[in-house]
């Protein structure tokens, strides 16, 4: 077993893992703080995420994958902390944050709709002045009178992220497009979309917390709606309108 502690959005946490390649997965996060709660993945946690897979294997009629063990701890992990986080003002969202001239914007929608292509396009226009604060999994901070987007080492497959913490701008849901147009939007008309990205426990006291939180965010944040195509004049036009 491995032990040692991470900081993600200023929380430091004791890990206890199986595997090497977790820590090192982890290795940007590491610190000498001792956390202020610990997670332990077992060898039943790990089975428990394959059969989450080949559940939703099943539901989407395709063919069962045999998942490394070692990639399965870390969605385990991740898992474990998410469910304890709403606890100290912390949720995982699903969506990709980049930051720009020290502000976040947080772009979330429906798989495949083109987060990732959209917050590269924010990389081609505004180039070295932009970084990507997480492109799949980041987590939200709430304090009293300000969001924070923060980094984490669970990135997406394309991997882009960065160990930052940034205040959060605005938030927008993204939709295809045959032209970039965005609008103000309201938290109540997109509810359906922004609910299903949030990570929410089946723990009732986790859940409630986390409804609690995004509530918070819903009255500190503003929130848009942007149809965009793939070309990289969506992310000037997003920007214009969230700044």
């Amino acid at each position: 077993m491995k032990e040692f502690s991470v900081l993600l959005a200023e929380i430091p946490i004791d890990i206890r893992v199986n595997f090497d390649s977790t820590e090192y997965f982890l290795r940007e996060y590491i610190t000498e703080k001792k956390g202020i709660f610990g997670i332990n993945v077992t060898t039943e946690d790990i089975e428990y995420e394959k059969a989450i897979y080949r559940e939703n294997e099943a539901k989407e009629g395709i063919c069962s994958r045999n998942y490394p063990e070692e990639y399965l701890e870390t969605l385990s992990l991740y898992r474990k902390i998410a469910e304890i986080m709403p606890f100290y003002n912390v949720f995982l969202i699903h969506g990709a944050a980049v930051a720009y001239e020290d502000e976040a914007y947080l772009f979330t929608a429906r798989s495949v709709v083109g987060k990732t292509t959209h917050v590269q396009n924010w990389l081609k226009v505004f180039k070295d002045n932009c970084k990507i604060i997480n492109g799949d999994k980041p987590l939200i901070k709430i304090s009293d009178k300000c969001v924070y987007v923060c980094g984490t080492p669970w990135q997406g497959k394309e991997n882009y992220g960065n160990n930052l913490i940034v205040p959060l701008k605005s938030i927008c849901v993204l939709k295809r497009g045959n032209e970039n147009r965005i609008a103000k939007a309201k938290y109540s008309n997109e509810i359906s979309t922004l609910l299903p990205q949030i990570y929410k426990s089946r723990d009732a006291r986790s859940y409630s917390q986390t409804i609690e939180l995004f509530e918070r965010m819903t009255r500190l944040v503003p929130l848009y709606k942007l149809e965009c195509t793939k070309d990289k004049e969506s992310a000037v036009i997003a920007y214009n309108m969230m700044k």
